[in-house]
């Protein structure tokens, strides 16, 4: 589940063509978080940032889970 989380955030979820009026326009794709993906005129964004930003969160996640349930000694 925190692996999906995190990929929603980070993930570019929506894109825009901003045209210029002397040649070829932009590509500009943002997600939840308001990071910014800029690029030439049909860029589309790369997917490793969320992918590694997912993947660490998972492992955090299940790390934190695994100390919690791990039994205390006295």
């Amino acid at each position: 589940m925190a692996f999906f989380v995190a990929y929603l955030l980070v993930a570019p979820l929506s894109c825009s063509e901003l045209s210029k009026l002397s040649g070829p326009g932009a590509t500009v794709c943002t997600n939840v978080l308001g990071i910014r993906y800029e690029g030439p005129g049909g860029y589309e964004p790369p997917l490793w940032p969320a992918l590694l930003t997912a993947s660490a969160g998972a492992v955090s996640v299940a790390f934190l889970v695994r100390l919690s349930l791990r039994p205390r000694h006295r």
